[in-house]
């Protein structure tokens, strides 16, 4: 758990679905990210799609 949490610590936290979609439309990333809700800090992250990374040998994704 604490390399989770680690992670977790290390994105930009949004208070709100609305507000990290903003921040996507604003940067023209709709595409290829999307907002979702961390389990940690109970906040909204951007991320990518789970359909856009390929899981390389130690289980991280890799953009393609």
């Amino acid at each position: 758990m604490r390399k989770q949490v680690q992670s977790c610590a290390t994105k930009k936290r949004y208070e709100s679905k609305e507000m990290a979609a903003a921040e996507i439309r604003r940067l023209g990333w709709s595409a290829t990210v999307k907002a979702y809700r961390c389990p940690f800090c109970d906040r909204w992250h951007i991320g990518h799609r789970a359909e856009s990374f390929r899981r390389g040998p130690h289980g991280h994704g890799r953009a393609r």
